[in-house]
């Protein structure tokens, strides 16, 4: 390896998927969410691997990336949510993408695509976080018109759902009382959803009373927690990213690792921030265009250019996702998430702990 790579544990994700598995019990599906590049894993190795493992459905954003997932996934049941109004409608139909709908506008869309088969959908409703979904005082319109066109056969309403601000226990109550109330409400317009979803991995965790029929699990299922007082191993689940750079210059003090903003790494905020050459532990002083430096007292003798140096994740004692997301005062998603989609990735059939 010439430059940066990122190594994935097979095995640490088999096990968040059946720690995942176990949690949810045999009456919960399991929707893994895919979006963003599979939080910078790489889309096209995980999709497949947790489908694999156990998972029962993918989540992503938008159709574009549903289309791709579909490449590498060819049956399980996929759920794109994040619409607009220039999407390609009927490319979701084409590929058999379930489309979370969130306003009469995007129903409307959906029935000029003209889709040969009913198009799968899951009807989302506003349920406190105020991010999209259809309000209470648009539930009487839009359950009537998607169960206009339930009728007509354009699309079959497989699922009700929402998103949960996470902020307490108790909005998220507050939340799965509003859900059951547009339950009532979709029902009374002629609609009999299959399912209902609300929660992800925060929501699973803390409030199991939202875990209703799926759940939808993110960032935790990728060994990364989604809670400022729990790391994910204190959860029980192991991270499966690490992100290793090449030394490419070393001096008297310094080393240079080849890998900087350009491809993703954030820069951290406040000092403190280390990481290990070995078993010495370095003060990360800089996050540059393509090189990372790293500056205090080693032994020379052991080191080489183009030695690779655990920089981040699994494999890198003590700079793990949410400790980078910590110097960087952000959240383990974005650390993730900025890695470029260039870096190349695979997969490492290496034992969890080792």
């Amino acid at each position: 390896m010439t430059g940066p790579h990122i190594e994935l544990n097979r095995a640490a994700l088999a096990h968040n998927v059946a720690q995942i598995r176990e949690l949810l019990g045999s009456d919960v599906s399991l929707m893994f969410a895919v979006k963003s590049n599979a939080y910078g894993h790489g889309m096209e190795l995980i999709a497949p691997e947790v489908i694999a493992q156990g998972a029962d459905e993918l989540a992503v954003l938008d159709i574009q990336t549903g289309v791709a997932v579909r490449d590498v996934v060819p049956e399980a049941p996929l759920l794109a949510w994040l619409l607009e109004p220039l999407d390609n409608y009927a490319a979701a139909s084409t590929h058999r993408l379930e489309l979370g709908i969130s306003t009469v506008e995007q129903l409307t869309m959906v029935a000029k695509s003209a889709p040969k088969t009913p198009l799968v959908v899951h009807l989302k409703v506003d349920t406190g976080l105020h991010r999209n979904g259809a309000t209470a005082n648009q539930w009487p319109e839009f359950f009537t018109v998607a169960a206009e066109l339930e009728r007509a056969g354009v699309i079959t309403v497989r699922a009700l759902w929402s998103h949960l601000a996470d902020t307490s226990i108790e909005s998220s109550l507050s939340a799965l009382s509003r859900l059951q109330d547009a339950a009532t409400t979709a029902r009374d317009a002629g609609l009999h959803p299959e399912i209902m979803h609300l929660a992800a991995s925060h929501g699973a965790l803390e409030v199991p009373e939202t875990r209703l029929d799926m759940v939808r699990f993110g960032i935790l299922g990728y060994g990364v927690s989604p809670f400022d007082h729990h790391t994910a191993e204190d959860l029980g689940f192991r991270p499966v990213l690490t992100l290793l750079a090449p030394i490419t210059r070393i001096t008297e003090d310094t080393i240079f690792l080849g890998m900087g903003y350009r491809q993703g790494l954030l820069s951290p905020l406040t000092p403190g921030a280390t990481i290990r050459v070995g078993h010495t532990p370095l003060e990360l002083v800089a996050v540059e265009a393509d090189h990372t430096v790293l500056r205090g007292s080693f032994s020379p003798e052991h080191l080489q250019e183009g030695m690779m140096v655990p920089l981040m994740g699994a494999n890198a004692p003590g700079a793990s996702v949410e400790a980078w997301a910590g110097w960087t005062h952000t959240i383990g998603d974005e650390v993730l998430v900025r890695l470029h989609p260039d870096i190349p990735r695979n997969f490492s059939d290496a034992p969890i702990d080792s």
